[in-house]
């Protein structure tokens, strides 16, 4: 009786499979708190000190590097009437990170992307 040449690939092919070196995929969800301070002549003059959040998705490189989207709210209240300017942004966050002690993390990281402010004057959205 001849053994068909599916039932020897098969197994074969399950055998090369996982004798290959393979990496487990590093996915990390982040969220920062933000202390949103305003500097320069005409913004302290209409902003006060708010604060907000950025959630990040990140997925490991290389065991150094992350990549992910990134989402953020905060809210200045603005000086004088009692309204706030709202932030939403998005983008794409691009990371480098070091451990230099267990479980102690620094990270250097970049946000590129779009975001919109909205007030009960208008609604801009900045690329």
């Amino acid at each position: 009786m001849a053994v068909s040449e599916k039932k020897c690939l098969l197994p074969a092919l399950i055998l090369i499979i996982f004798s290959l070196p393979l990496s487990a995929i590093d996915l990390g969800f982040r969220l920062t708190p933000v202390a949103s301070i305003p500097a320069g002549s005409e913004s302290t003059s209409v902003f006060t000190v708010g604060a907000g959040a950025f959630l990040n998705a990140e997925v490991e490189l290389m065991g150094r590097f992350a990549v992910g989207p990134e989402i953020g709210v905060y809210v200045n209240p603005l000086d004088g009437p009692s309204s706030t300017v709202q932030f939403v942004a998005l983008g794409m966050n691009v990371s480098t990170f070091y451990f230099p002690f267990s479980r102690v993390s620094v990270r250097a990281s970049a946000t590129f992307g779009a975001y919109e402010s909205i007030s009960e004057f208008s609604t801009y959205l900045h690329m």
